[in-house]
């Protein structure tokens, strides 16, 4: 296991900057805020599916994972309760969630898409990351020496069948803006997708680099039968969702953010022992 510490440190030394000397509740504050320490809690919309480590459940039905304590800190900060709304199996549910109002932020590794960002606001990324492609390589045996080029790519994505993706993730909508063509096979969560292309289902899946990652590293003999290959594109930017009309919400999420003094470590999540922010 990696020593994840100065990553952590460096985050908990950020929020340790933001403890304020008296409740939140007792100041005169922001009318977007204000509205949030009157009701009491905060509702976060999150996806109604395990996408690790970011969100997970345990056998008790206890919530776990990097976005959960991320949310639970935000509420701590404004010393409400949080309330976690399941807004869906898809990360696309999340964003109808929040632009919906039917909860004040989204956070479920939501990829800072151009479609979503007419519909919510996104704070500064807290996560920047790159695209990867999982091979299996018995299916993929051309990619065996070397990483496909952008041409392969939306060759494999008009392949019917070829590359597996999450139906209504930012990866499926991202299909056909590269190919209007894309023809790739869909899965409604992303442990089926994984598990498709392990036994060869499908040749290959699109996947943030932190999920990839975390996959192999907990999936040992999947290290063994995949190949992971960085995509030719601009980063993933991972943010938090915010209401249409959360503006003060919004200014002060990105202060938040920003008092953590980094962008988080993608290592430091695939790789990190407990969900608690330190």
């Amino acid at each position: 296991m990696r020593n994840t510490g100065s990553a952590l440190v460096r985050f908990g030394f950020g929020l340790a900057l933001m403890v304020v000397a008296r409740p939140v509740g007792a100041q005169e504050l922001l009318p977007g805020l204000q509205e949030i320490v009157d009701s009491g809690k905060l509702r976060i919309a999150i996806i109604d599916a395990d996408l690790p480590p970011m969100i997970l459940r345990t056998a008790k039905g206890e919530l776990r994972g990097f976005d959960i304590a991320l949310a639970t800190d935000i509420a701590r900060k404004l010393n409400v309760e949080v309330d976690f709304v399941s807004a869906g199996p898809t990360q696309t549910d999340v964003i109808d969630a929040v632009a919906k109002k039917q909860a004040d932020l989204g956070l479920s590794y939501l990829s800072m898409g151009v479609k979503a960002g007419m519909r919510v606001y996104f704070t500064r990324p807290y996560m920047i990351e790159a695209d990867m492609i999982l091979i299996n390589r018995a299916k993929g045996i051309a990619f065996n020496r070397e990483c496909p080029s952008r041409s392969d790519v939306r060759r494999l994505l008009t392949t019917p069948g070829t590359i597996g993706l999450v139906e209504r993730s930012v990866y499926d909508t991202g299909a056909q803006s590269i190919d209007p063509n894309a023809a790739p096979k869909k899965f409604k969560d992303i442990a089926n997708m994984m598990q498709a292309v392990f036994e060869g289902t499908v040749t290959a899946t699109v996947q943030g680099e932190v999920a990839a990652k975390f996959y192999l590293s907990r999936t040992p003999e999947a290290a063994i039968r995949l190949k992971l290959c960085e995509l030719p594109v601009a980063k993933n930017r991972i943010g938090i969702a915010v209401r249409p009309d959360g503006e003060d919400l919004l200014r002060w999420l990105n202060l938040y953010i920003e008092a953590r003094g980094i962008i988080v470590e993608t290592d430091s999540l695939i790789y990190r022992e407990d969900e608690t922010l330190r």
